[in-house]
């Protein structure tokens, strides 16, 4: 009874607590230097405190903290060497007051559960005891810590901590590999993150299908990192062997460059192994994407009109069985098919990404997803045929998360195939254009490249739509935060659309894209006051912002009883508030049991 009535004090404290603070990222495409650095200064917000905090800190210092939080392995190497003990002192106390800002969310048992276990008693007693009451205890604790050597190691333990603190939930909406070098190094940094969901992106299935032996998908990955000059992540990150490729590409193509040759060699495996799966598939609707079989001598007839190609070279096509692998080809992806199998490291990341995935998360009134939601020209929802059966909006959704994780963990053979529909379908959520790889390769014809995006992409402005696609997924007052296409800032193009209904995330994070962008991505910020915009620098530097937009302010500061943990935690109460009827009414017995009885 005590237990219960304890548990119940104890979550009605938690429901008048201040919301936590979720951070939104999108398209991260393998920049993992980059991410990092937003990562370590959580987009800024550390130096916002510090300058809040520390008003009467001089510029020097306050960027000499953010620098300790920031990289505290680094920059107390540094100070090691100087056998510099006030320095441990003084930033000690900044560290504390800063991380006592910044607790204030969080109810003590919360805390307790982000503390690095060798320092818990310590934090505690440093952010919530009674204790510690003037500054000569501080100058007692560091002398306690340097008798054992440990002054290094907990000042890194705080500033990690002062990095949980300030992101409750970490979102990130999708695409971490490709167009950036290392794809992987981003998944391991995510891995040691605190708390993280993810809400895939087409480059994302495109590497969960490679994983689960879409052969397709494997030479797109492939042909991938020679495109976007991301092989150390192939051939370092994930140990696969890329050599056959390399002599079979030089041996077919020895007038070209490697890497030209290389890309060809993919593009062309690529080519029939999609013709492969668009012929067994015609649900997928996909039949004007099959290009090997309409080549004519130097050309290519496309809806009865016959265009150049720049490329004439086509000997391991057969042009009585076009999409027919040759048997080097052959032997190159059942190679390529097993290294990846093989990778341990890969499909640990694929596990991850499975299991902190989805295909959309609704999270706090916000609909979650990194693409599109298929529609007409007339802004209604398209029925997506796969499994005899007709999708439609959130069913659809649902269907898909249940088949990608299907396709991986039970290799169910359909939805294997399937991923290479969401990597480049017009219908697909994650993609939403119409790709045109071949096009864009060989013919130089910039109006037949052209790829058209899905109706979706017209009505991100029309409120009434985007309230449709909320509906759908039973939010009454929301917003929708998806990525996938760089928002074009300098030309006049804004991230928060439909009146704050929908805000766009992606704003260019690869260098790729900032000739075209204006700006190198967002951290889209949701605190207990209000939702802010915040946009990355180009430059890989700490000062990460150019600027922040108010989305939206709260008209009063949201507690944790007014978002989705609130209502789980009020079920929880009710349950325990029934037990708790329950021992009154004498229904049940509180029982003392005696040791004796314990061990019997």
């Amino acid at each position: 009874r005590e237990a219960v009535i304890e548990e119940i004090i104890n979550l009605k404290m938690i429901l008048s607590m201040p919301k936590g603070t979720e951070y939104f990222i999108s398209d991260i495409h393998g920049e993992d230097i980059k991410f990092r650095r937003i990562l370590n200064n959580c987009s800024g917000v550390i130096q916002d405190k510090i300058e809040t905090i520390f008003k009467d800190l001089s510029k020097e210092k306050q960027t000499a903290l953010c620098m300790l939080i920031y990289e505290p392995e680094k920059t107390i190497e540094k100070v090691k060497k100087q056998n510099n003990w006030n320095y441990y002192y003084e930033n000690l106390i900044y560290l504390v007051l800063l991380a006592k800002e910044l607790s204030s969310k969080y109810t003590r048992s919360k805390l307790k559960k982000m503390f690095s276990k060798q320092y818990a008693y310590l934090f505690d007693e440093l952010l919530n005891g009674q204790n510690i009451k003037n500054n000569e205890q501080y100058h007692e604790i560091i002398e306690i810590l340097a008798t054992v050597d440990k002054c290094y190691s907990f000042l890194i333990e705080m500033c990690n901590l002062i990095k949980k603190l300030a992101v409750d939930q970490l979102h990130i909406l999708g695409d971490l590999y490709d167009r950036g070098p290392r794809g992987d190094k981003v998944i391991d940094l995510l891995k040691t993150y605190h708390s993280v969901d993810i809400q895939w992106g087409n480059h994302d299935i495109l590497m969960i299908g490679a994983a689960a032996g879409n052969k397709c998908c494997i030479a797109m990955v492939v042909l991938n990192a020679f495109k976007y000059d991301s092989l150390e992540m192939i051939e370092n990150g994930y140990g696969i062997s890329l050599k056959k490729v390399f002599q079979e590409a030089r041996s077919l193509y020895p007038d070209m460059s490697m890497i030209a040759a290389c890309k060809k060699l993919m593009a062309i495996i690529m080519f029939k192994l999609e013709g492969q799966i668009i012929m067994a598939h015609p649900e997928y609707q996909l039949n004007d994407k099959l290009y090997l079989d309409k080549i004519i001598n130097n050309k290519i007839k496309i809806n009865n009109h016959l265009y150049s190609l720049n490329d004439s070279d086509f000997k391991t096509i057969d042009p009585a069985c076009p999409y027919q692998l040759n048997d080097i080809e052959t032997e190159i992806i059942q190679e390529l098919n097993k290294n990846f199998k093989n990778s341990l490291k890969l499909h640990n990341h694929i596990k991850f990404l499975l299991n902190n995935g989805s295909v959309y998360k609704i999270c706090n009134h916000n609909l979650l997803f990194h693409g599109c939601i298929p529609l007409d020209f007339y802004g209604d929802f398209i029925p997506v045929d796969l499994d005899n059966q007709k999708l439609v909006g959130k069913k659809y959704f649902d269907y898909l998360d249940r088949k990608i994780r299907s396709g991986y963990f039970e290799k169910d053979k359909d939805a294997i195939d399937l991923y290479w529909f969401l990597w480049s379908g017009r219908l697909s959520p994650f993609c939403g254009r119409d790709l045109k790889h071949f096009i864009r390769m060989f013919v130089d014809d910039p109006k037949l490249g052209k790829e058209r995006s899905n109706a979706y992409y017209m009505y991100l402005n029309d409120e009434n739509v985007c309230m449709k696609i909320l509906k759908e997924f039973s939010i009454n007052n929301g917003h929708i935060i998806n990525g996938h296409t760089p928002v074009k800032i300098k030309d006049g193009q804004s991230p928060v659309k439909a009146n704050g209904k929908l805000v766009v995330i992606d704003g260019g994070f690869s260098p790729q894209y900032y000739n075209q962008t204006g700006n190198s991505g967002y951290t889209l910020i949701s605190d207990s006051y209000g939702l802010m915009l915040r946009s990355h620098c180009h430059e890989i530097t700490w000062q990460t912002t150019l600027k922040d937009e108010l989305i939206e302010k709260y008209s009063k500061r949201l507690l944790i009883k007014d978002c989705d943990n609130g209502k789980r935690i009020m079920e929880r109460i009710k349950d325990l508030e029934l037990l708790l009827q329950a021992y009154r009414d004498g229904v049940i017995h509180d029982m003392m049991i005696s040791d004796e009885e314990t061990l019997n």
